[in-house]
């Protein structure tokens, strides 16, 4: 377990959120939003943008053209911000669909001119935020949890991938990017609404829509959608003018089967599938530019669109951050018996959006930046220090002392997928430096418990409140002369978002969400609590413990917990990709393998066997072609566990519709016994030489 300071340094060094300017900060011009209204196109809709921490009132207004683009102006800088769609028509082809419910996007900052896509990716990433937030008001980290979000889970940046071609020029480019971008609204439009064909299709434009996209968003804003739904959607609904009593009473009926086509879906987009899927978008996209596309030049657009399918992540990346570090910054402007240089560790994670953390070690390439008058006494660098090893800061003081002031340091870090994510990092100088400096939470809850804890299974538990005890460790950093005693202890708050604390062996009266923590001079080691439940949680639930200074509030840290109903349950099982294609009527046999990741609810990636004792039932089934073991084969590859099957593809006789896009897909289900299990899909591509291609 790392520490988040050197001897050489017990002081605060803080992280601040990304962008976090004030929300509504103008001058006498202000900025613009503009970009494409669309899942198809919206028409003569009114767009207005609003400021989730200043109500209901509009800061801006426009309107979409026939085109499907809109633009506001004067909106003040700052953010982030909410912008809304309401009224006019989608049109899809020759038909034309009154909008009856409101869509919308969510902008994280505006320091000009800004893109932002009104669809129904972004009406998914508005309620992943509005989930996220809780009861608050929408914030800007939650804001950036969202798109982030979004982007890992459907391959769209809801900022700046448009869904129209709009005013451009239908350029092959134009038509490829956004062909690309339609097949994954598309695709979300079909795991929430059905296709178009069907008989209970449910149209975006229609409140259904938006009831279902608001549970699935709740749903994500834990990371896993697997229905746990926490928070009041239906509130959420209401406020935001868009609830419909009876529609949402479906959508909790069937909130299960949407989160299964969600995930199910979104798997397509990064399989063989995504060739078929873009053609199908590729051929709207071109009929509403008014080009007509030649079969030849609409073979070479899906080939160009289709050549690197999307990397599909339901479990993506949504931040940078510094381990276990309080949101305060104190030093003293004078080094005094400190030594010199001053050398601080500042251990930086990626935060993945189920809450679990990946270190960023010496080969991670961390881009920093200082700005302030006092930089040039500051570097950033690895710190070398054995197992406390991370990234960090050394300051040196200069004789003369700092001024009174702020030094910010700026750190970003670049994912191979081209996403960029960054964090802010404060450091004050003050004359009067205040007598607590720092505060952090670390212990078994987190190592020993991985970061969970399970229902209570005791013979006296009566109900599904109460879960196991846990132990944890408080640990305060103090300016030189200011440290408690047990005489005269300093006073911290340990505060918990959902469901009430207590320490373990008090009286039942003592349950309580907010603690005082007297803390006596001394790290607090192994203490233990116990914890309860107000109302009903489900797998997952994530809980949020924050420590603060009693004195000044803003000086805090926050570590974050899951609710179990079993820890060695399975909670997920991924399958790998199968590279290659498949020629219809092709009678030879193909051994086929793919890597299987299954995982329980603590985060333990689980070997073959234990992988056959928790699925005893495993049952292969070729939707097209054909299987020679129902079973299939697990075993193991250079430390992998791999799925081992013998496909043969289907034959011509009886494959009228096939194209050079069709896929075949082999359903794996595994689970305890036939009436007790999951599914998944591993998609194959197929191609037919015999016969061509139809538009």
């Amino acid at each position: 377990m790392r520490k988040s300071l050197l001897l050489t340094l017990c002081l605060v060094i803080a992280m601040a959120l990304t962008g976090c300017g004030s929300s509504g900060d103008s001058d006498s011009s202000g900025g613009t939003i503009s970009g494409g209204a669309g899942g198809s196109i919206f028409v003569n809709s009114t767009v207005e943008v609003f400021d989730p921490q200043k109500g209901t009132d509009a800061i801006g207004k426009g309107t979409t053209s026939v085109k499907g683009v809109f633009s506001v102006t004067g909106v003040p800088f700052g953010g982030p911000y909410i912008v809304k769609l309401t009224g006019g028509e989608e049109v899809a082809g020759v038909t034309r669909t009154d909008v009856t419910t409101p869509i919308f996007a969510i902008v994280p900052e505006v320091k000009g001119d800004e893109a932002c896509q009104i669809t129904p990716l972004s009406q998914f990433a508005y309620w992943v935020a509005r989930g996220h937030a809780g009861a608050d008001a929408i914030d800007l980290e939650d804001v950036n949890y969202a798109i982030s979000y979004v982007q890992g889970a459907t391959g769209v940046d809801v900022l700046k991938d448009s869904p129209v071609v709009g005013n451009d020029e239908p350029t092959d480019e134009k038509l490829t990017k956004v062909a690309r971008t339609r097949a994954a609204i598309k695709q979300f439009e079909e795991a929430v609404g059905g296709k178009p064909t069907d008989p209970a299709y449910i149209a975006p434009s229609d409140p259904a829509f938006t009831q279902r996209v608001a549970l699935l968003g709740f749903d994500a804003a834990d990371g896993n959608v697997d229905g746990s739904i926490g928070g009041d959607y239906g509130k959420a609904l209401e406020d935001a003018g868009a609830l419909d009593a009876t529609e949402l009473g479906k959508a909790e009926t069937d909130k299960a089967a949407t989160g299964t086509a969600f995930n199910a879906k979104m798997d397509e987009l990064g399989s063989p599938a995504f060739k078929g899927i873009v053609k199908d978008a590729l051929d709207e996209v071109a009929d509403e530019s008014g080009r007509t596309l030649t079969e030849e030049e609409q073979k070479a657009l899906v080939d160009d669109a289709a050549a690197e399918t999307p990397e599909i992540d339901l479990n993506p990346v949504v931040g940078l951050v510094v381990e276990n570090s309080p949101n305060a910054v104190v030093l003293p402007v004078e080094l005094g018996l400190m030594p010199n240089p001053l050398t601080g560790r500042v251990p930086l994670d990626l935060k993945r959006a189920d809450g679990s953390l990946e270190e960023l070690d010496r080969d991670d390439v961390v881009t920093a930046t200082f700005t302030g008058a006092q930089k040039a006494a500051f570097s950033f660098g690895w710190i070398e220090a054995g197992d406390e090893s991370s990234h960090g800061v050394t300051i040196t003081y200069p004789t003369e002392g700092f001024q009174a002031g702020e030094v910010v340091l700026t750190m970003s870090y670049k994912l191979a997928n081209g996403r960029t994510f960054s964090t802010n990092l404060r450091i004050v100088f003050a004359a009067e430096v205040p007598a607590l400096r720092g505060i952090e939470l670390d212990g078994g809850l987190w190592s020993d418990l991985k970061g969970g804890i399970e229902f209570d299974r005791r013979e006296d538990a009566t109900d599904r409140s109460f879960f196991e005890s846990f132990k944890m460790d408080i640990m305060a950093f103090f300016s030189p002369g200011s440290m408690p005693t047990p005489d005269e202890p300093y006073n911290l708050v340990l505060t918990v978002d959902k469901g009430e604390l207590r320490f373990a062996g008090e009286d039942e009266d003592n349950w309580a969400a907010l603690h005082t923590v007297e803390y006596a001079g001394r790290k607090i080691d192994d203490r233990e609590f116990e914890y309860r439940f107000v109302g009903n949680w489900a797998n997952d639930t994530t809980i949020t413990l924050t420590l603060s200074d009693s004195k000044n509030p803003d000086l805090k840290t926050a570590k974050t917990f899951k609710l179990w109903e079993d820890r060695d349950a399975l909670k997920s099982v991924t399958f790998g990709k199968v590279a290659g294609t498949f020629e219809v009527g092709d009678t030879a046999p193909k051994d086929l393998s793919v890597s299987v990741v299954a995982k329980l609810h603590d985060g333990t990636v689980l070997n073959k066997d234990e992988i056959e004792a928790s699925c005893p039932y495993i049952n292969l089934q070729a939707r097209y072609g054909s299987l020679a073991d129902a079973r299939g084969n697990l075993g193991t590859e250079d430390g992998k566990v791999m799925l081992t099957f013998n496909y043969t593809a289907p034959s011509e006789i009886g494959w009228a519709d096939v194209t050079d896009n069709e896929t075949d897909v082999v359903t794996v289900t595994y689970g305890d016994s036939v009436n007790d299990c999951e599914s998944r899909n591993i998609v194959l591509d197929l191609v037919d030489d015999v016969k061509p291609s139809k538009k």
